[in-house]
């Protein structure tokens, strides 16, 4: 009889360390996640100071890094909804209420380096 409530106690405390392991890193992953905002939001900004200087060469050194950033949120937030996190749905919409606005924006200034940068 002690040996069976050795083996539950053991099998309990078990299943508690891998619920906690499991939690923690999920919230782990959606930090890193959200951590990504800040980056995107300086190479935005450097991509608009070198769009409005037309600075060509400024412009092509952080705009391939720029969209790699987005692209690896969106990566990352496709990748979430799946094994081993299963975030569901509701992350992938939170991530894209996040970091929609930064893909438009970064739209938008290629079209306007396209537009009065090249002509130039």
């Amino acid at each position: 009889m002690k040996a069976l409530k050795l083996c539950g106690f053991i099998s309990m405390m078990l299943l508690a360390f891998f619920v906690g392991h499991y939690t923690s890193e999920r919230n782990t992953f959606k930090n890193k996640v959200f951590s990504l905002s800040t980056g995107i939001a300086v190479t935005e900004q450097l991509l608009n100071e070198h769009l409005k200087r037309c600075n060509k060469t400024g412009y092509k050194r952080f705009m391939p890094f720029h969209q790699h950033n987005l692209d690896r949120v969106y990566r990352m937030s496709n990748y979430a909804t799946g094994f081993p996190y299963f975030f569901g749905e509701s992350f992938s919409v939170e991530v894209a209420d996040r970091f929609d606005s930064h893909k438009v924006n970064f739209d938008n200034y290629k079209l306007e380096f396209e537009r009065s940068c090249t002509a130039t």
